[in-house]
């Protein structure tokens, strides 16, 4: 907890206009978990769209109140569904 205070006070008191300045708590409490058990990367969607929470969680990344922290949005690759159909075609003719 005394972490996650850190973090909202120091990002509330940043000079730097390109990095968000109000962390809400629960914002504030999972980057503090996340630099607390070494986590390598924190994924989030915060500030991912324009217009919408603008300046989010996003603009953290590399430095959460002097900790080094990657955040990033999440990233997935979907198999289509023809792709799964032929791997059971493949199966059944093996």
């Amino acid at each position: 907890m005394d972490l996650s205070s850190q973090i909202r006070s120091f990002h509330g008191a940043s000079k730097k206009k390109e990095t968000i300045k109000k962390i809400s708590t629960p914002d504030a409490i999972h980057l503090a978990s996340a630099i607390h058990y070494n986590a390598s990367e924190f994924h989030t969607f915060d500030g991912k769209r324009t217009g919408k929470n603008n300046g989010g969680l996003l603009t953290l990344n590399g430095n959460v109140a002097g900790h080094r922290l990657k955040i990033c949005s999440p990233r997935a690759i979907q198999l289509r569904i023809e792709d799964a159909a032929q791997d059971e075609a493949d199966a059944e003719d093996s």
